[in-house]
């Protein structure tokens, strides 16, 4: 059965860390075409995928480059999974971020909600930033000095 709000998740293509501009500009555009048709975009359209698939792969590449030990502490305590290994972001969408995590036995996907669904981009750092800090807590490990 599928989701109904499938994650996006990431390739192995991209064009690297931008400013997110050009997903607003495309979210402007939209709003203007669905305007002139007579129908305004509802937040269940914006809900459903108001991340591209760009923005995905550079926030991926980000995560898993610089932020592999993040990625394995939310997965251990906010994924449900404290026997991960490693983690590797793999995908996001308004309502969650997803893993793939290494356990005893093999690869698992996880999937972590976000606290409320997310509409820009500078909200997803705000929330793996939030996340982190709970996730270091619920594991009894101190906060990072640069959040």
């Amino acid at each position: 059965m599928a989701e109904a709000n499938p994650v996006r998740t990431a390739t192995s293509t991209g064009t690297g860390i931008g400013t997110g501009t050009g997903r607003r500009r495309d979210h402007r555009q939209n709003q203007r075409q669905n305007s002139r048709k007579g129908r305004a975009m509802t937040s269940d359209q914006n809900r459903d995928a108001p991340f591209t698939a760009e923005v995905v792969e550079a926030i991926a590449r980000h995560m898993n480059d610089d932020h592999p030990a993040d990625c394995l502490e939310i997965v251990q305590a906010l994924g449900g999974r404290p026997d991960a290994t490693a983690a590797r972001m793999s995908g996001l969408d308004a309502t969650g971020i997803a893993f793939t995590v290494t356990v005893p036995g093999g690869e698992r996907a996880v999937r972590v909600p976000w606290a409320e669904p997310l509409t820009e981009r500078a909200q997803v750092r705000r929330e793996v930033v939030r996340m982190s800090a709970e996730a270091r807590r619920a594991l009894g490990r101190a906060p990072h000095p640069r959040h």
